[in-house]
């Protein structure tokens, strides 16, 4: 709970009293209301509206019987008293010691700090649903390939991979591998049988895939098919891909050189 405001004292009162004072002397200096017409629009005296009701009654005679009538009735709507307050140096000041009133600033900054956290509160609730969001998202896209888990890339020997897939139920792990997203003559696609060993085994799958290019970038697509169509393997839409990099060859190894 935070500490109530203090009070504010005679001097503190007296020093907002001569700030608020400054401050509408300047405004009223900016608004042009230190002399007449102190700010408002200048206020036609009678001679000015007896002037202006001449004027327009001597422009009317010159025109027709039918329109003077008119033009009298325009006349008379023309001439339109209004009166404006102009700079209001009370409530100026009124409005300058309720905005600088310690207990006034103390609420704000309250309120400042209470929406400050309402704020920080809904970004981390709104980084959760996104994360919920991505983690539905995985589970879904894991769901419609049939790979629970993986692929996983292991770099065991020249020019060959293994890759590891965790899958729903039993089929065919199908992986194409190639060097860019367009088919090629040079892809290479293999495929393992998954069936477990033994009842409450895992199934896993693991595929490996030769002649490979050293130190070359490929990507890789993996999908599970299924006797019953439930997953189509690589043929349809509903596929898990990655990216690795192959290894040096020995001699290419040989020749690399480290300098510590």
């Amino acid at each position: 709970m935070s500490a109530p405001v203090p009070l504010p004292t005679m001097s503190d009162l007296t020093r907002l009293l001569h700030l608020g004072l400054c401050d509408t002397l300047e405004k009223a200096k900016e608004a042009e209301a230190l002399k007449e017409p102190y700010g408002r629009p200048k206020i036609m005296s009678v001679e000015d509206v007896e002037e202006k009701i001449n004027e327009e009654s001597s422009d009317s005679d010159s025109n027709s019987d039918s329109d003077s009538v008119d033009s009298d009735s325009d006349s008379d709507a023309s001439i339109d008293f209004t009166y404006a307050f102009g700079f209001n140096p009370l409530t100026h000041l009124g409005m300058f010691l309720k905005r600088t009133n310690p207990k006034n600033v103390a609420l704000r900054e309250k309120q400042r700090e209470e929406a400050m956290r309402f704020l920080k509160k809904r970004s981390e609730h709104s980084l959760r649903q996104l994360s919920v969001k991505d983690e539905i998202e995985g589970l879904v896209k894991k769901r419609i390939t049939g790979i629970v888990q993986g692929p996983v890339v292991s770099l065991r020997e020249e020019g060959k991979v293994y890759v590891w897939c965790k899958v729903y139920k039993t089929g065919r792990l199908i992986c194409e591998v190639s060097k860019g997203p367009e088919k090629s003559p040079d892809d290479i696609v293999q495929f393992v049988d998954v069936i477990p060993g033994r009842e409450g085994d895992p199934l896993v799958g693991v595929v490996k895939v030769e002649n490979l290019q050293s130190d070359t970038e490929y990507r890789i697509k993996i999908g599970l098919e299924t006797e019953d169509g439930a997953f189509r393997g690589i043929d349809g839409e509903d596929v898990v891909e990655a990216t690795f990099k192959t290894l040096l060859d020995s001699d290419e190894r040989s020749e690399v050189t480290v300098n510590v």
